[in-house]
């Protein structure tokens, strides 16, 4: 082989291989982003089914107060009670 023969199989690999990189860069890159994507919209739904559950239990602790023995809620509260709370009142 001639040496001008073997510099172009070296120029030749070295630019498959340069290419190569260059598209398994941008693959990477979109794929990285479309994750973080998925990744982002997930952790969302997280954080409002917990906040929804923060609100559940919360409600049910409400509910569970003015609840009375017999397993009827309430449908008046005495003023003493509601300790300094705000009640709102309709006609």
């Amino acid at each position: 082989m001639s040496t001008l023969a073997t510099s172009q199989i070296t120029w030749t690999i070295i630019a498959s291989l340069l290419g190569s990189s260059v598209i398994s860069a941008i693959i990477s890159y979109f794929a990285g982003t479309k994750l973080k994507g998925a990744d982002f919209r997930y952790n969302f739904k997280k954080y409002i089914v917990d906040k929804r559950i923060n609100a559940y239990e919360k409600l049910e602790v409400l509910l569970n107060e003015i609840r009375d023995e017999s397993g009827f809620y309430k449908l008046f509260i005495e003023e003493e009670r509601l300790e300094g709370q705000k009640m709102i009142r309709t006609k």
